[in-house]
């Protein structure tokens, strides 16, 4: 019987959190028309610039919101060849462990003046917390 209430609970969480996505996209695309073609490219770049100024999203989240939770190199990627281009918010992107992940000499400075500017303090390892400063959309369902 355990057996039987264990596997109802689970797959009731998996519908519940398949509804949270579906609501989450919803309201991160509503102002475009996103469709089974709308190319994953296309959407970490419109997932980047929704980024508020004051917080940091990492590239595996980025690459969740957008539809493929492995593809946070895909998400690195695009932020190399996209971001002067269509001018997104790169310098809000990190990776999991709150960390900037350009290396000094090559961004890294840059990275860490632009986020300051944002209001956004390292502690001494050079982390960002993520209990204040980490985006997190699902706060955006409990405006409607």
């Amino acid at each position: 019987m355990q057996g039987i209430q264990s596997g109802t609970a689970r797959r009731l969480y998996l519908i519940h959190r398949q509804v949270i996505e579906i609501a989450l996209n919803i309201l991160l695309f509503k102002e475009i028309n996103v469709s089974m073609n709308t190319s994953f490219h296309q959407k970490v770049k419109y997932v980047i610039k929704k980024i508020p100024m004051g917080k940091v999203a990492t590239y595996g989240q980025i690459a969740a919101f957008a539809g493929n939770h492995r593809a946070a190199r895909q998400v690195a990627w695009v932020l190399h060849s996209s971001s002067r281009k269509d001018k997104l918010p790169w310098h809000r992107v990190v990776n999991s462990e709150g960390r900037i992940s350009l290396r000094p000499n090559y961004g890294y400075e840059i990275q860490k003046e632009l986020l300051k500017k944002e209001g956004i303090k390292f502690d001494e390892n050079d982390r960002i917390d993520f209990k204040n400063y980490l985006w997190d959309p699902w706060m955006m369902l409990q405006q409607y």
